[in-house]
């Protein structure tokens, strides 16, 4: 393609890199979306959050709410019944007015203690502090409680400040909670990415061999076609020398153009190198298919028109 060994490999191999991670990512969405991975995380996250892992305290009481679960009726109190419609995702906002919802109208997660107190009222520090007390009292979990008290005396009791506090601290949670999420689906990805190379036969060492020696190849091919009057004795170098680099067929092949070993399978040492290239192929996939895309704009320009103005911006025109 560019008269360079080096590129074409380097292009081939980016490319193979590329299709492996679309399907792969096609097929960890196809499992997250099948069991409901994302608002299963989702779910352990907030009870990691709220202290809640029996779902007796505030993580029930938030996911009854409508604003965090409303395709949910709410009188659910099992893991399975909450679940049933349960959310991807949460807007931060959302979850915070939940939360002030639960302090000011809620059932107290250690059972009813005295008088319930009035509503929570803007400005009012103590009326605040009561309702945390109420709702999350510190002997039932130290934690929340501290982190409830410690957000309403920062904000001296400023409803909106706290649920600012109270956006801002789910945010961040939810952040971390991600990273955990991305790490699972990159394992399923790789496992989805292992699968598929060993069933298609895409070894990463044997691609490159290939690229590499496919240069050579065309040309034995050209040298050839001048002494050959059969048509399906050139039929067989073609099919030989210049097969596909993935698949199980033409993986163990000769040089003597016999037909009869187009499906050979390798032997011996050969299984070792399959396997290694295999565990590359899935490697390869970790990066994603967005990095092998963005590297292979910066070989080859994939798109007829010039740079673009973000390109420019970016100091990237040339590369892509």
């Amino acid at each position: 393609m560019f008269n360079s060994a080096v590129l074409d490999v380097a292009i081939g191999m980016i490319f193979v890199f590329l299709a492996v991670s679309l399907a792969t990512s096609a097929i960890g969405e196809g499992i997250a979306g099948l069991f409901a991975l994302r608002s299963k995380f989702l779910f352990q996250g907030i009870k990691d959050l709220l202290n809640d892992q029996k779902l007796d305290g505030l993580a029930a009481q938030i996911y009854q709410h409508a604003l965090v679960n409303p395709r949910n009726d709410g009188s659910g109190k099992s893991e399975k019944e909450l679940l049933q419609n349960a959310p991807s995702y949460v807007p931060p906002i959302q979850f915070a007015n939940a939360l002030l919802d639960v302090l000011d109208m809620g059932t107290p997660i250690a059972g009813p203690s005295g008088q319930r107190p009035g509503k929570m009222v803007s400005g009012d520090i103590k009326s605040v502090a009561d309702a945390i007390d109420y709702i999350v009292p510190a002997a039932a979990n130290r934690q929340i409680n501290s982190m409830l008290h410690g957000i309403a005396d920062r904000a001296g009791g400023d409803i909106n400040l706290i649920k600012r506090e109270l956006s801002a601290w789910f945010d961040n949670s939810m952040d971390r909670l991600s990273g955990v999420y991305k790490r699972w689906i990159q394992l399923i990805n790789f496992g989805s990415a292992f699968a598929l190379a060993a069933m298609l036969n895409i070894s990463a060492i044997h691609v490159a061999k290939v690229l590499w020696q496919q240069p050579i190849n065309i040309k034995v091919v050209e040298d050839a076609k001048g002494s050959l009057t059969d048509p399906n004795t050139a039929f067989a170098i073609l099919d030989n020398k210049l097969s596909l680099p993935i698949g199980w067929c033409h993986y163990g092949q000769g040089s003597d153009n016999s037909s009869n070993k187009a499906c050979s399978f390798p032997a011996g040492w050969d299984y070792l190198e399959i396997f290694i290239g295999w565990l590359i192929t899935a490697s390869g996939t970790m990066f994603g298919a967005p990095f092998w895309f963005d590297l292979l704009q910066r070989v080859i320009r994939l798109k007829a028109a010039g740079p673009s103005p973000e390109e420019k911006a970016k100091d990237a025109a040339a590369a892509s």
